[in-house]
Protein backbone atom coordinates (compact mmCIF):
# COMPACT_ATOMS: atom_id res chain seq x y z
CA UNK A 1 0.00 0.00 0.00
CA UNK A 2 0.72 3.67 -0.58
CA UNK A 3 2.32 5.12 2.57
CA UNK A 4 2.96 8.86 2.95
CA UNK A 5 6.42 10.31 4.63
CA UNK A 6 7.03 13.34 5.78
CA UNK A 7 10.89 13.80 6.77
CA UNK A 8 13.56 15.74 4.70
CA UNK A 9 16.68 14.40 6.56
CA UNK A 10 18.85 15.88 3.92
CA UNK A 11 17.10 19.21 3.02
CA UNK A 12 16.43 20.87 6.57
CA UNK A 13 20.33 21.47 7.13
CA UNK A 14 20.48 22.90 3.48
CA UNK A 15 17.23 24.89 4.34
CA UNK A 16 18.85 26.82 7.36
CA UNK A 17 22.02 27.55 5.33
CA UNK A 18 20.18 29.05 2.53
CA UNK A 19 18.31 31.27 5.21
CA UNK A 20 21.07 32.19 6.89
CA UNK A 21 23.12 33.39 3.46
CA UNK A 22 19.37 35.25 2.74
CA UNK A 23 19.19 36.94 5.86
CA UNK A 24 23.11 38.35 5.87
CA UNK A 25 22.26 39.28 1.98
CA UNK A 26 18.77 40.80 2.61
CA UNK A 27 20.20 43.10 5.41
CA UNK A 28 18.60 41.09 7.97
CA UNK A 29 15.71 39.75 6.17
CA UNK A 30 14.13 36.65 8.09
CA UNK A 31 13.01 33.80 5.13
CA UNK A 32 10.15 31.93 5.93
CA UNK A 33 10.64 28.07 7.06
CA UNK A 34 9.76 25.80 4.19
CA UNK A 35 7.10 23.70 6.10
CA UNK A 36 7.67 20.09 6.40
CA UNK A 37 5.22 17.90 4.27
CA UNK A 38 2.35 16.60 5.98
CA UNK A 39 0.61 12.99 4.95
CA UNK A 40 -2.74 13.15 3.13
CA UNK A 41 -6.09 11.58 4.44
CA UNK A 42 -5.67 7.83 3.51
CA UNK A 43 -8.43 7.71 0.50
CA UNK A 44 -6.24 10.54 -0.86
CA UNK A 45 -2.54 9.18 -0.36
CA UNK A 46 -3.90 6.38 -2.15
CA UNK A 47 -5.00 8.07 -5.22
CA UNK A 48 -2.49 11.30 -5.01
CA UNK A 49 0.22 9.34 -7.20
CA UNK A 50 3.95 9.55 -6.91
CA UNK A 51 4.92 12.82 -8.34
CA UNK A 52 5.71 16.07 -5.71
CA UNK A 53 3.06 19.05 -5.64
CA UNK A 54 5.41 22.28 -5.76
CA UNK A 55 4.06 26.00 -5.39
CA UNK A 56 6.79 28.49 -6.43
CA UNK A 57 5.79 31.94 -6.05
CA UNK A 58 7.71 35.22 -6.04
CA UNK A 59 8.23 36.79 -2.61
CA UNK A 60 5.76 36.77 0.91
CA UNK A 61 3.07 39.59 1.43
CA UNK A 62 4.33 42.24 3.90
CA UNK A 63 4.30 41.27 7.76
CA UNK A 64 3.72 38.19 6.63
CA UNK A 65 3.95 35.80 9.22
CA UNK A 66 5.00 32.24 7.36
CA UNK A 67 3.98 29.96 5.54
CA UNK A 68 1.13 28.58 7.50
CA UNK A 69 -0.43 28.92 10.74
CA UNK A 70 -0.50 26.81 14.04
CA UNK A 71 -2.85 24.79 12.41
CA UNK A 72 -1.29 24.19 9.20
CA UNK A 73 -3.94 26.67 7.19
CA UNK A 74 -2.35 29.40 4.88
CA UNK A 75 -1.47 33.04 5.77
CA UNK A 76 -1.95 35.03 3.56
CA UNK A 77 -4.52 36.14 0.19
CA UNK A 78 -3.12 34.02 -2.68
CA UNK A 79 -2.10 31.07 -0.44
CA UNK A 80 -5.79 31.09 0.92
CA UNK A 81 -7.10 31.07 -2.46
CA UNK A 82 -5.66 28.18 -3.40
CA UNK A 83 -6.47 26.69 -0.34
CA UNK A 84 -10.12 27.09 -0.69
CA UNK A 85 -9.93 26.34 -4.68
CA UNK A 86 -8.19 22.75 -3.76
CA UNK A 87 -11.02 22.17 -0.69
CA UNK A 88 -13.83 22.73 -2.94
CA UNK A 89 -12.25 19.81 -5.34
CA UNK A 90 -12.26 17.65 -2.72
CA UNK A 91 -15.27 18.20 -0.83
CA UNK A 92 -15.72 15.21 1.18
CA UNK A 93 -12.04 15.60 2.67
CA UNK A 94 -10.85 18.98 4.39
CA UNK A 95 -7.29 19.84 3.70
CA UNK A 96 -5.13 21.80 5.77
CA UNK A 97 -2.58 24.00 3.47
CA UNK A 98 0.06 21.78 4.77
CA UNK A 99 -1.50 18.44 3.32
CA UNK A 100 -2.36 21.15 -0.47
CA UNK A 101 1.59 20.89 -1.56
CA UNK A 102 4.63 19.45 -0.91
CA UNK A 103 6.75 22.04 -1.57
CA UNK A 104 6.08 26.13 -1.29
CA UNK A 105 8.66 28.37 -1.51
CA UNK A 106 9.59 32.02 -3.07
CA UNK A 107 12.71 33.64 -4.53
CA UNK A 108 12.70 36.34 -2.31
CA UNK A 109 12.39 34.32 0.59
CA UNK A 110 11.04 36.70 3.38
CA UNK A 111 8.50 39.37 3.56
CA UNK A 112 8.79 42.41 1.67
CA UNK A 113 6.65 45.55 1.02
CA UNK A 114 4.59 45.72 -2.12
CA UNK A 115 6.06 48.67 -3.68
CA UNK A 116 9.34 50.15 -3.05
CA UNK A 117 9.41 54.42 -4.46
CA UNK A 118 6.10 53.90 -6.38
CA UNK A 119 7.47 50.71 -8.18
CA UNK A 120 5.95 47.00 -7.89
CA UNK A 121 8.25 44.80 -5.73
CA UNK A 122 10.40 42.69 -8.02
CA UNK A 123 13.48 40.24 -7.22
CA UNK A 124 15.95 41.08 -9.74
CA UNK A 125 15.59 44.85 -9.70
CA UNK A 126 15.26 45.35 -5.83
CA UNK A 127 17.12 42.40 -4.64
CA UNK A 128 19.26 40.44 -6.96
CA UNK A 129 20.65 43.22 -9.33
CA UNK A 130 22.14 45.23 -6.45
CA UNK A 131 24.08 41.98 -4.92
CA UNK A 132 27.95 41.58 -6.23
CA UNK A 133 28.61 39.06 -8.28
CA UNK A 134 30.07 37.13 -5.27
CA UNK A 135 26.70 37.57 -3.23
CA UNK A 136 24.65 36.45 -6.39
CA UNK A 137 26.79 33.48 -6.32
CA UNK A 138 26.21 32.45 -2.55
CA UNK A 139 22.31 33.15 -3.33
CA UNK A 140 22.44 31.26 -6.13
CA UNK A 141 24.18 27.82 -4.91
CA UNK A 142 22.32 28.03 -1.40
CA UNK A 143 18.94 28.43 -3.60
CA UNK A 144 19.97 25.24 -5.44
CA UNK A 145 21.11 23.56 -2.81
CA UNK A 146 17.96 23.47 -0.98
CA UNK A 147 16.15 22.06 -3.71
CA UNK A 148 19.24 19.48 -4.43
CA UNK A 149 18.27 18.05 -0.88
CA UNK A 150 14.51 18.22 -0.89
CA UNK A 151 14.43 16.48 -4.18
CA UNK A 152 16.58 13.85 -2.88
CA UNK A 153 14.63 13.48 0.28
CA UNK A 154 11.37 13.22 -1.96
CA UNK A 155 13.04 10.56 -3.84
CA UNK A 156 14.81 8.72 -1.13
CA UNK A 157 12.12 8.88 1.38
CA UNK A 158 8.64 9.25 -0.07
CA UNK A 159 8.89 7.39 -3.64
CA UNK A 160 8.50 10.26 -6.07
CA UNK A 161 9.20 10.36 -9.65
CA UNK A 162 8.58 14.14 -10.15
CA UNK A 163 7.31 17.08 -9.51
CA UNK A 164 4.15 19.08 -11.02
CA UNK A 165 4.57 22.70 -10.24
CA UNK A 166 2.19 25.72 -10.12
CA UNK A 167 4.47 28.91 -10.82
CA UNK A 168 2.72 31.39 -10.51
CA UNK A 169 4.03 35.12 -12.03
CA UNK A 170 6.27 36.17 -14.11
CA UNK A 171 9.86 35.99 -12.29
CA UNK A 172 8.60 33.11 -10.58
CA UNK A 173 7.74 31.27 -14.10
CA UNK A 174 11.45 32.57 -15.14
CA UNK A 175 13.82 31.50 -12.35
CA UNK A 176 11.72 28.51 -10.96
CA UNK A 177 12.33 26.55 -13.97
CA UNK A 178 16.36 27.74 -14.24
CA UNK A 179 16.76 26.57 -10.19
CA UNK A 180 15.17 23.41 -10.49
CA UNK A 181 17.12 22.33 -14.05
CA UNK A 182 19.95 22.82 -12.30
CA UNK A 183 19.12 21.08 -9.28
CA UNK A 184 17.67 17.88 -10.64
CA UNK A 185 20.60 16.13 -12.05
CA UNK A 186 22.65 16.33 -8.87
CA UNK A 187 19.79 15.70 -6.99
CA UNK A 188 18.86 12.45 -9.33
CA UNK A 189 22.65 11.39 -8.79
CA UNK A 190 23.00 12.19 -4.96
CA UNK A 191 19.46 9.65 -4.83
CA UNK A 192 20.90 7.16 -7.04
CA UNK A 193 24.09 6.78 -4.72
CA UNK A 194 22.11 6.64 -1.25
CA UNK A 195 19.63 3.98 -2.61
CA UNK A 196 23.04 1.98 -3.83
CA UNK A 197 21.19 1.64 -7.74
CA UNK A 198 23.44 0.92 -10.84
CA UNK A 199 20.30 3.90 -12.44
CA UNK A 200 18.09 6.05 -11.37
CA UNK A 201 14.85 6.84 -13.27
CA UNK A 202 14.81 10.63 -14.46
CA UNK A 203 12.77 13.15 -11.96
CA UNK A 204 11.03 15.32 -14.52
CA UNK A 205 9.42 18.19 -13.83
CA UNK A 206 6.16 19.35 -15.21
CA UNK A 207 3.79 22.86 -15.22
CA UNK A 208 0.67 21.11 -14.98
CA UNK A 209 -1.34 24.51 -15.69
CA UNK A 210 -1.29 23.97 -19.33
CA UNK A 211 -2.19 21.54 -21.65
CA UNK A 212 1.36 20.52 -22.84
CA UNK A 213 2.78 20.59 -19.17
CA UNK A 214 5.07 23.29 -20.26
CA UNK A 215 5.15 26.85 -19.39
CA UNK A 216 3.11 29.35 -21.52
CA UNK A 217 5.76 31.70 -23.15
CA UNK A 218 6.64 35.17 -20.67
CA UNK A 219 4.76 37.77 -21.84
CA UNK A 220 7.54 41.16 -22.88
CA UNK A 221 8.51 43.62 -21.06
CA UNK A 222 6.78 42.45 -17.55
CA UNK A 223 8.18 42.51 -14.07
CA UNK A 224 6.37 40.98 -12.05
Amino acid sequence: PFVEKHHWENALPLLEAHAETFCQLSSGNQAHQLPVPKALPHQLAAVRGDRTRVLALHYPPPRSPGYLTSKGDATDATTRLLASAVNKAFQEHHLNFDQTFDVIGDLYDGPHDFKVDGRDFNFETHFFDKLSPEEQQAWWETKVGTLIGIIVDEIVQRGRKGADVLAMGVLPRKWWPELLAAAVPLAREQARRILGLTYLPPYDIAYPSTSGGQLPPLPPDEET
